[in-house]
């Protein structure tokens, strides 16, 4: 058999071509724009649709096999969590260094501290007590959430109990903040 030349070829397409009218001619360009579709969204989705539903297989199955392993009782193991607990939090030998980070922080973002209320509050039951410090600072607002978050990544064992914050007019740049903290210590006796 004989195979058709280049010249054929373009003959039998030209001739073709020239009979298809234009929903023809539309409904072939919609098919192949249909493949380019299929190829390029449709069946990656779907490649990572079946992906996600195997990931999702072997999860199920570390829950199911991690279900029939007995839990180990908490009773066996509390004393040393606690104590485990306890051991993250400083001594109280170490408060003034914390104070003087505080200080540094409020130096570091251009703040003004004025006086503040600190008072020790000691727990009868447990191992820990509370440092709680009352700070009226000025500045600007960004300088204070700066100064919040400095704090708080700084001393990992305080809590940020509240702030206020007061504008005298709405024009200025300054704010009045008053911010409660609370260091926790360990006890040393």
């Amino acid at each position: 058999m004989e195979r058709p030349t280049l010249n054929a070829m373009r003959f039998y397409v030209s001739h073709w071509a020239s009979r298809l009218s234009w929903p023809w001619m539309a409904v072939m360009g919609l098919l192949v724009f249909s493949g380019g579709i299929f190829f390029s969204v449709i069946e990656p989705a779907q490649h990572e649709l079946s992906t996600l539903r195997q990931h999702l297989l072997s999860l199920q199955k570390q829950v199911k096999n991690s279900a029939k392993i007995p839990a180990m009782p908490t009773r066996a193991t509390s004393p040393t969590q606690l104590a485990v607990f306890y051991h993250y939090f400083p001594d109280e030998q170490s408060l003034p260094d914390w104070l003087e980070k505080i200080l540094g922080a409020a130096d570091e973002n251009e703040l003004v501290l004025t006086e503040g209320d600190y008072h020790i509050a000691r727990d009868k039951i447990g191992k820990l007590q509370r440092y709680q410090i009352r700070l009226p600072i000025n500045g600007s607002y960004l300088n204070i959430r700066k100064f919040l978050s400095k704090v708080l990544s700084d001393l990992p064992a305080s809590s940020l109990d509240s702030v206020k914050f007061e504008r005298q007019k709405i024009g200025d740049s300054g704010v009045a903040a008053t911010i409660e903290l609370t260091l926790y210590f360990g006890r040393t006796s």
